[in-house]
């Protein structure tokens, strides 16, 4: 369902999008590089340079699937 709410003028909304990653039946939030990296410690230095050249943000969910495509490669 969708709501459509008047919400005040200074009311200010935050996006808090959080993605998972499921692995070996176990459910992680990824967040960043290094808890990507910890997630996947034997690819730790490829993570470190495919985040680099690939300017990856960890907010956007393309660059997401990118970096675990990579790790899965």
């Amino acid at each position: 369902m969708v709501y459509r709410l008047k919400l005040p003028d200074d009311y200010k909304t935050i996006d808090k999008t959080v993605y998972w990653l499921r692995k070996n039946n176990n459910y992680y939030i990824i967040k960043s590089e290094k808890n990507t990296e910890d997630l996947f410690p034997d690819r730790a230095e490829a993570i470190k340079k495919f985040v680099k050249e690939n300017k990856v943000d960890f907010k956007n969910a393309q660059d997401l699937i990118k970096v675990i495509q990579f790790c899965n490669q």
